[in-house]
């Protein structure tokens, strides 16, 4: 594990070497917050940090088991400067039994807008977002991962599970989709539809009308390394600034939407995603998304995450905590942790998870 300050210039400098293996591998990167008990602003701060902890041990727990570590070029955390001795102290001991390489280093030194003083009217939302894109000077590979602390991977899989003939298999979802799962479907199109306005005025960029009516799923997401440093690119020329300080200054955006609409308009779309169904990436029908009662068809959370035997669905599934566990936790469960720990079990990796995050509990991380 590599973590703290000078990790940029640690990877520019390996890069001329490495590019030439990256050919058939990935990289991942997942923005990291966890609590800390330093005084931070009300806009930083981590009301769950111990669940927190728990997501995060989870997560990389999850990918280290199931990826093919062939397949992996770089896996990169980025959290926030308070949490660098914790989420270091955290992969160390996840480490211990794996020969994966992670890098951990600060949010600041990729994103110095970021600094407390400065563009707090970001969201924390907002800052894992920032920090997706600004990741793609750090990799090598052609493609990367876009992940939240919030995924598990739940089976076997490789890059080819992502990248197909030098395209990025690509969530796509339909007013269909959500007619099928939601009992308010509208409600999701019109965030969608939205989200595509609000890109489409920030970048200047009038939605191509062929691609009308059809959207993109969220994290995770594999995104093309080059296509995204020439979105941020042009951002930056378009108005003549610095990208992230156009970004910090206009909420009203997200990285996804900002990303597929570059995409399409430029043409790149076609050239380096290939559209597949809602479950390619992201096993979004049985993903903890929302509260059951939006669901026409609530998850079985008894046992949840239900096994995929013939691999048909995505590796990732989500476990969302913007809303009470209450509305949806089995009454056998006394919290979130344990329903974690009974994650982890069904996955086979119970008894690492419980090791890791007992022990960070024993030294107070």
């Amino acid at each position: 594990m590599v973590a703290g300050h000078g990790i940029l210039e640690i990877m520019n400098e390996t890069e001329r070497e490495t590019r030439s293996n990256t050919q058939n591998k990935l990289s991942f990167i997942m923005p990291v917050a966890i609590g800390s008990n330093r005084v931070l602003p009300k806009w930083r701060k981590n009301t769950k940090s111990t669940t927190a902890t728990l997501q995060l041990i989870l997560a990389v727990t999850s990918i280290i088991r199931f990826f093919n570590k062939d397949h992996l070029d770089t896996f990169i955390l980025i959290t926030r400067e308070e949490d660098i001795d914790v989420v270091r102290g955290l992969i160390t001991r996840i480490e211990a039994d794996t020969s994966v390489r992670i890098y951990v280093i600060s949010e600041l030194e990729l994103c110095p807008l970021l600094s407390l003083s400065n563009h707090t009217t970001l969201s924390g939302w907002q800052v894992q977002q920032l920090i997706k894109l600004a990741a793609a000077k750090m990799v090598n590979t052609s493609f990367y991962v876009a992940l939240d602390a919030d995924v598990i991977c739940t089976r076997k899989c490789d890059a080819t599970s992502f990248v197909q003939n030098g395209k990025a298999l690509t969530n796509v979802q339909r007013y269909f989709d959500y007619y099928r799962l939601y009992n308010n479907p509208s409600k999701e199109n019109r965030i969608k539809i939205k989200r595509t306005k609000n890109a489409s005025a920030l970048l200047k960029m009038k939605r191509p009308m062929r691609y009308w009516g059809r959207y993109y799923g969220d994290t995770p997401v594999v995104l093309h390394t080059e296509s995204v440093k020439s979105l941020t690119r042009y951002i930056g020329d378009t108005y003549s600034s610095e990208w992230q300080d156009v970004l910090a200054e206009n909420n009203n955006w997200t990285e996804y939407a900002l990303y597929f609409l570059y995409m399409e308009k430029t043409g790149k779309i076609q050239r380096y995603h290939s559209m597949s169904g809602r479950q390619t990436i992201l096993n979004l029908d049985n993903s903890i998304w929302l509260m059951p009662q939006r669901l026409k068809k609530p998850l079985d959370y008894e046992n949840w995450p239900q096994e995929d035997l013939n691999n048909h669905h995505g590796p990732f599934v989500v476990v969302q905590t913007w809303f009470d566990e209450k509305s949806w936790l089995p009454t056998k469960y006394k919290g979130i942790n344990e329903f974690y720990y009974s994650v982890a079990q069904r996955l086979g990796m119970g008894d690492v998870v419980s090791k890791v995050n007992h022990e960070a509990e024993i030294t107070g991380e």
